[in-house]
């Protein structure tokens, strides 16, 4: 794990260099440029590596990190029988959930007694897998998901603040399709302070208790205030496409709790992320399991102050 955020660092400062500036850290004569065998830097990357001049490292302090301003061009291949792709699995219904900057939510498609809305606070509990489709903006709002299947929750320009709790709050061990409609911008935004209501976790932004897959190709920004912006109890996994901003003042802005020896943990297969934490001792990523990056883009920035681990 360890190894892991040392990494993730590593990305983040690569994200803003220039390897052709020859006074930069990764250029001919940079502490980290190629610098020949008996140079300060390192030989082809992974190749030879010549001495290290420790003194050059004050150099990292002055890099220019640029979180990416648009989602990459990306493609991928769906497996046939996958049931992690939502284009393998079918629906019973659409329920909207249309939100109002004025007024109560409107919600249509739903069975009889299937959702509760108080003002913007929309409440769903079903039995069967459903799509639920999010448009609108609100604030003193949220979408709490209760399911004995598979769901799927479609972000199709919505923007949802809960001021004292999860934004996203699937409290369901099944499987939870995360799309973020093509084309559209969608804002979830949470509290510093959260109200629990029967005793059950609800520790970030979006979270879930079971597993989320995230696809689409549209943008998706979170506002993380009280803990993590994406916090997930079960594996998570993002595939090619989505543009994702995370903006964390008190935790992670990834945290993946799937901690099973066998188990999936966090899988990055593609997408476009920005990732942000100002939390002291924060990570962009954290997983207590496996993490798999097979592709993507990832700009990671932290600047929290640090804290002495005792583990």
């Amino acid at each position: 794990m360890k190894k892991l955020i040392i990494m993730m660092t590593l990305a983040a400062i690569v994200c803003g260099c220039d390897k052709n500036d020859p006074q930069g850290p990764f250029g001919p004569d940079g502490p980290f440029g190629p610098g020949g065998p008996d140079g300060p830097g390192m030989q082809g990357g992974m190749g030879q590596a010549g001495s290290f001049d420790e003194t050059a490292l004050g150099e990292v302090a002055t890099f220019t990190v640029e979180p990416y301003t648009s989602a990459h061009a990306e493609s991928e291949t769906i497996p046939s029988g996958d049931e992690d792709y939502i284009e393998n699995k079918s629906f019973k219904g659409e329920i909207r959930v249309e939100y109002k900057a004025s007024g109560e939510a409107s919600v249509t498609g739903a069975p009889e007694g299937a959702v509760t809305i108080e003002g913007n606070r929309v409440t769903a509990n079903v039995t069967d897998s459903y799509k639920f489709i999010l448009s609108g903006k609100a604030s003193d709002a949220r979408f709490k998901l209760y399911s004995e299947k598979a769901s799927a929750i479609v972000l199709n320009g919505v923007e949802i603040t809960n001021p004292n709790g999860a934004a996203i709050n699937v409290q369901s061990k099944k499987r939870t399709y995360l799309v973020i409609a093509d084309g559209t911008s969608n804002t979830l935004t949470d509290g510093s302070d959260y109200v629990t209501e029967n005793d059950e976790k609800q520790k970030g932004t979006y979270y879930s208790k079971g597993q989320t897959i995230i696809s689409g190709k549209g943008a998706l920004s979170i506002n993380a205030n009280y803990k993590h912006g994406i916090d997930t109890k079960d594996y998570l996994r993002i595939r090619p496409g989505a543009f994702i901003s995370i903006n964390a003042v008190a935790g992670n802005c990834i945290k993946c709790e799937d901690s099973t020896e066998d188990g999936t943990g966090l899988t990055i297969e593609g997408g476009t992320l920005n990732l942000k934490t100002t939390a002291t001792a924060g990570k962009c990523i954290s997983a207590d399991g496996n993490v798999t990056i097979n592709g993507g883009y990832i700009c990671a920035i932290t600047t929290g102050g640090g804290e002495w681990d005792g583990d």
